[in-house]
């Protein structure tokens, strides 16, 4: 795990763009058979790149957490930018497509990933922050579908559809249980720009 220190703003203006790639651009975050993390003092952020090729990869806290296991104090979420995959999460599997999201609460101790394909490995984004409180596991594949099928039948241009199918997705994950509970204006509003995060209901 690479860590780096927080840097003062006042010192960041007078950086070169050498020494600003060097303190804040992540480089090959993906490589085969390998787990890349990135740990930033500001806001104790993890970033890291899961790329399983031929081996499934557990997900270990490291000497520099000082922890029993990765989300024994943190939380975090991950895409799969990648080919189809897996991810386990104590013994349950959850197949990741391309593009799907998870959040995988405090507390779940075993987790590994996998690739479906060898030949199109998937991968994993993740970006961890500490938890104070654990929340369920929740998946965004089947709200994106679901928000998907539902614009298409409505009329939607592919272009809209697929808006329309994220934003149902990216709500889903503030939302506890299987069942996406927000409105068809709430998805609109957030496919139509509205970036602030605030669902009204």
């Amino acid at each position: 795990m690479e860590v780096r220190c927080a840097s003062n703003p006042k010192d960041v203006k007078h950086y070169t763009t050498e020494r600003l790639r060097e303190e804040f651009h992540i480089s090959k975050l993906f490589t085969k058979d390998n787990i890349r993390m990135v740990y930033s003092h500001i806001d104790r952020i993890i970033t890291a790149g899961v790329m399983p090729v031929f081996q499934t990869i557990k997900l270990e806290a490291g000497k520099e957490l000082t922890a029993d296991y990765f989300l024994e104090r943190r939380e975090m979420g991950c895409i799969n930018v990648g080919g189809k995959g897996v991810i386990t999460i104590n013994g349950t599997e959850y197949e990741m497509n391309p593009r799907d999201g998870i959040y995988i609460g405090m507390g779940n101790k075993d987790i590994t990933f996998k690739s479906a394909d060898e030949n199109d490995p998937a991968e994993f984004y993740v970006s961890s922050c500490p938890a104070h409180t654990t929340y369920p596991t929740v998946g965004g594949g089947d709200s994106f579908g679901g928000g998907l099928i539902y614009s298409l039948l409505s009329g939607k241009s592919s272009k809209e559809a697929t808006e329309f199918a994220v934003a149902a997705s990216d709500l889903k994950h503030s939302v506890e249980g299987d069942y996406n509970r927000v409105s068809v204006a709430e998805v609109e509003k957030l496919a139509g720009g509205d970036a602030s995060g605030r669902v009204q209901r």
